[in-house]
């Protein structure tokens, strides 16, 4: 009995954190119905695959689903307006990512220059409230 041979990885498959993703929105199709031939992940990176290289659905490689399936999910979930839900949710997720990378300080925090205070008081504000910012170093003073 010859054993198959494993499944190919292609530059377009997707990773486990994107399929996480993705299969939140794809949803799991092991509770509908009779239960699927191929994985919806499977069918997935065919989609996926197609879509890179820009071949011919015929001419899909063996280790991927047949090329009958993978267009009936395709033809299917765009009827269904899944690759604008998907396109959507991962906007919105990478949208989320930057605004927390760009965060900014709290509006009541504002620079003020040191030298306005007094010596000592001015040292041990420094040493509490030192930020690095590039090169520059900036003291935040809390106002009311």
């Amino acid at each position: 009995m010859a054993t198959p041979e494993p499944s190919q990885s292609y530059p377009s498959d997707l990773t486990d954190t994107e399929w996480k993703v993705v299969e939140a929105i794809v949803g799991d199709s092991s509770k509908v119905g009779r239960p699927p031939r191929f994985e919806r992940r499977a069918v997935i990176n065919a989609i996926f695959y197609m879509v890179r290289t820009g071949g011919s659905w015929r001419f899909l490689p063996h280790d991927l689903p047949p090329w009958r399936i993978v267009y009936y999910y395709y033809s299917r979930w765009r009827n269904e307006g899944l690759w604008q839900k998907l396109h959507d949710g991962l906007r919105d997720a990478a949208r989320e990512a930057r605004a927390k990378k760009n965060a900014r300080p709290p509006r009541y925090w504002i620079p003020k220059v040191c030298a306005q205070l007094a010596g000592e008081e001015c040292a041990a504000m420094m040493l509490e409230r030192r930020c690095w910012v590039g090169n520059a170093t900036f003291w935040w003073i809390q106002t009311d």
